[in-house]
């Protein structure tokens, strides 16, 4: 697993702030570091047009459908560098990955019965790990700047790299609850999905308690965004890749609160939400079977409980 890159990625983040820093005129400097639960679940689902050698076939769908959880423990490093008059421009960075790996249970659903597509033929459970890398950067103008209150707009970038084994599955034909179970160990599958979400941002923060205490609130919209999957069948020995295009929305709500003259507690509370679809090409085991219609979904809550320092 890769806990080391967010880590070095964390680094890299801060000495770029750094030296941003340096010589700057006019400028607050704010960086902290985090840890708390992320919670949801990323999901693909495949069916509808089936493209192979021998022609094209309309299916239903969805055919199959893989929910990949997210339920770890996750560190977060950032940093934001407020410059010009009042504070009016703000360049933010941040990087955040897995602390725990064990993700919780990813769930395979399958619906094989063309004379009744809703019927749950074959149904899968197993142990996922989840190694996380999120990257993030964005720049936010205040164009309305009360004593109490501004309101700011911006544009940003988020990345998000989601890497599963899954292992150990027992499965189960709900249609056919006479053939019982069967069960597997070891590695069954390999998955991995990759976004990149270019997005624009409404933000409101309120200070309060001669500016102790600061309440901020953040809405972001991704028009479009791109996400790469690609699945690894251990046990099947079959390979899909996955393109998707679509869109998204992120949003966060923050308190912090500064205790000293250089040092805060912030405790933010995070969602995403993503939606594409695409195609998905499969190779068995490496050579070209079929593509299919493929779509992807993504719901993602996280809490981090922070402390920092402003410079």
């Amino acid at each position: 697993m890769r806990h080391s890159n967010s880590i070095s990625l964390a680094v890299m983040l801060l000495l770029a702030a750094s030296c941003l820093t340096t010589g700057a005129q006019g400028r607050t400097w704010d960086i902290n570091i985090g840890v708390g639960p992320m919670a949801g679940n990323t999901t693909y689902q495949i069916g509808g047009t089936v493209r192979d050698p021998e022609g094209v076939d309309e299916y239903w769908f969805p055919i199959s459908e893989l929910v990949f959880p997210m339920n770890v423990q996750q560190i977060a490093v950032d940093t934001t560098l407020s410059l010009g008059k009042q504070r009016r421009f703000q360049l933010s960075l941040g990087a955040a990955g897995n602390l725990t790996s064990d993700a919780g249970t990813m769930e395979d659903s399958d619906w094989m019965t063309e004379a009744n597509p809703n019927q749950l033929d074959v149904y899968s459970e197993s142990d996922a790990e989840l190694d996380a890398v999120m990257l993030g950067a964005d720049i936010l103008y205040k164009f309305m700047q009360e004593e109490i209150m501004s309101i700011g707009a911006g544009i940003g970038f988020f990345y998000q790299q989601l890497d599963y084994e899954c292992h150990d599955f027992v499965q189960s034909y709900p249609s056919s609850p006479w053939w019982g179970y069967d069960y597997g160990w070891g590695l069954g599958i390999i998955y991995e999905i990759t976004y990149h979400v270019p997005y624009v941002q409404l933000r409101a923060d309120l200070s309060l308690l001669k500016e102790k205490l600061q309440l901020g609130i953040s809405l972001a919209v991704a028009p479009y965004l791109t996400a790469e999957d690609y699945d690894n069948h251990v046990l099947r020995e079959i390979i899909s890749y996955g393109d998707y295009d679509g869109i998204g929305t992120m949003g966060s709500l923050e308190c912090t609160f500064h205790f000293l003259k250089h040092w805060f507690v912030e405790a933010r509370l995070e969602g995403r939400a993503f939606s594409a679809d695409g195609t998905q090409k499969n190779y068995v085991p490496v050579e070209w079977s079929h593509d299919i219609d493929a779509e992807i979904s993504s719901a993602q809550a996280s809490f981090t409980l922070a402390i920092g320092a402003s410079l």
